[in-house]
């Protein structure tokens, strides 16, 4: 009776009968293993500059601008809501919307049916929707 070893089905001894493996260069020219480190790449990307932008929206800024009622003055929204109008580079307007909060509501009475010149607020900028939402910590009007 011939003897045969159990592990040769395992590990071939033939080099003829060993599975292909690809070196190092045959895999790094073959075009699914470039797009799949391309996705992957992309993706860790992404995954930084989203986080990097919650940290980012946390700042504190200070605007300063018109004053008015989002609902009487821009007739944009459905019930009073101050809003800040600040003029950028090349005459481009861009609205700050203020979410309600004490300090909002404090100084809402100054700009309900009416614009004022020179207001000055201090929060966090996040932009929800394509609009800017600004948390007012501190508001001021000009004297």
């Amino acid at each position: 009776m011939p003897v045969t070893n159990s592990s040769s089905h395992i590990f071939p001894t033939n080099p003829a009968r060993r599975p292909s493996r690809r070196t190092g260069d045959q895999l790094q020219n073959n075009p699914k293993y470039i797009m799949k480190k391309q996705l992957t790449l992309a993706l860790a990307m992404a995954c930084i500059f989203g986080v990097a932008s919650l940290f980012a929206a946390d700042k504190e800024q200070t605007v300063t601008g018109k004053g008015m009622c989002a609902k009487c003055a821009l007739k944009e929204t459905e019930k009073c809501q101050n809003a800040i109008q600040v003029a950028g580079k090349a005459g481009k307007v861009t609205t700050y919307y203020l979410t309600e909060n004490q300090v909002s509501k404090d100084f809402h009475g100054q700009v309900c049916k009416k614009t004022v010149e020179g207001v000055t607020v201090t929060g966090s900028v996040k932009t929800e929707n394509g609009k800017k939402v600004l948390t007012a910590s501190k508001i001021a009007a000009a004297k």
